[in-house]
């Protein structure tokens, strides 16, 4: 299958410079790029329809992004392979129940392989995150995160799990722009109080959005861990 991207520091950098999480801002473009090419390529290269085939499919989240990119022919021949192996497999390996103490659980419905969209995206992210502790001590990197929307919690969280070394200094640039964030929603709480209608509502606007995307992380770019 055609590789999309390799991103590398001045990306990263860029996308910093834009509103949201950098981080997701790249992977959502990254992975809108891999679903075209797994509906544009899978005739050509049957590697990425076995792939599908393997995976039951994609993962919910990204199987919605699929059928949002049109190409209903291609879609439909893809999950035509997997519902083709879905009754042969059932056919072949009748369900069984569980035995009572232990054994095997797996059933044919089960999916060989993780969701591909989901791999390629974790993937990509670490390549992304990986880029920040090797350059988090130049000041140029510091002043364009410290003046950017910072990532979001979900790449909050993998960078400083993945990078222990450089997490407390990383923190140091995350923590301002939840302060600055906090304080934006505050605002505009007191604002949107009756008692307050006299005063307009500026910047702080859409404070609630933001915050809502930056604590969950962009739909279906983010790795949700509970």
């Amino acid at each position: 299958m055609t590789k999309i991207t390799t991103y590398g520091y001045f990306d990263l950098l860029e996308a910093l410079r834009e509103p949201g999480c950098a981080v997701c801002r790249l992977l959502k473009r990254d992975i809108e790029r891999h679903l075209g090419a797994i509906l544009y390529e899978f005739v050509l290269d049957h590697s990425v329809s076995g792939r599908f085939r393997e995976s039951r499919g994609l993962c919910s989240e990204h199987g919605y992004l699929l059928t949002e990119r049109g190409n209903a022919l291609g879609i439909a021949t893809l999950y035509h392979a997997v519902l083709y192996d879905l009754l042969a497999d059932t056919e072949r390996t009748p369900i069984r129940a569980p035995r009572l103490f232990g054994g095997d659980r797996a059933t044919p419905l089960d999916p060989k392989a993780p969701c591909s969209v989901c791999v390629y995206r974790d993937e990509t992210a670490a390549r992304l995150l990986a880029l920040i502790p090797v350059h988090i001590h130049e000041n140029e990197f510091r002043e364009t995160y410290s003046a950017s929307s910072g990532l979001c919690l979900p790449h909050v969280t993998e960078l400083v799990k993945s990078a222990p070394a450089v997490a407390q200094q990383f923190m140091t640039l995350q923590r301002p722009i939840w302060e600055r964030l906090k304080a934006e929603l505050e605002t505009f709480m007191r604002r949107s109080d009756f008692q307050y209608a006299h005063e307009t509502i500026g910047a702080e606007g859409d404070s609630w959005r933001r915050a809502t995307a930056l604590i969950s992380g962009e739909r279906g770019v983010t790795r949700q861990e509970k």
